[in-house]
């Protein structure tokens, strides 16, 4: 008599997801670095070059931080985080700017939680998502 052995993978009722990292920022090489630093770190990434391209896909999604810049064309980075904010309120926010202490009375004026000046060390922003990601 021969006994069959069958290896049975565990059933999955749902695939580990990583965390999402929604990014904005108007400069290319920046979103570029954010993006690669946090996805090797494990993160899932989306960036945006604008905060309306950002504000649609937030109209849907969740992310665990919303990493964005100050200081841009158009909606400037507190309002994505005002708008953002009323879809998603107590949104993890990390501001990104090359003008730290002005922005720190506005950012917390918007419930922004963390901001970090540039330029800054790329294990910083790894730190930083990571606080706020477990916040």
């Amino acid at each position: 008599m021969v006994a069959l052995i069958m290896a049975v993978a565990p059933r999955v009722d749902k695939p580990p997801t990583r965390r999402l990292v929604v990014v904005v920022d108007d400069d290319d090489g920046v979103r570029e670095v954010y993006e690669d630093t946090l996805a090797q770190a494990g993160y899932e990434v989306v960036t945006f070059a604008n905060g309306e391209d950002a504000l649609a896909v937030l109209a849907t999604r969740r992310p665990a931080v919303l990493v964005v810049d100050w200081r841009m064309p158009g909606l400037d980075g507190l309002e994505v985080v005002r708008r953002a904010s009323l879809r998603h309120p107590r949104l993890p926010v990390l501001l990104v700017t090359g003008d730290a202490r002005a922005a720190v009375a506005p950012a917390r004026r918007a419930d922004v939680r963390t901001v970090l000046g540039k330029p800054f060390d790329v294990e910083e922003l790894v730190r930083a998502v990571a606080t706020l990601a477990t916040s």
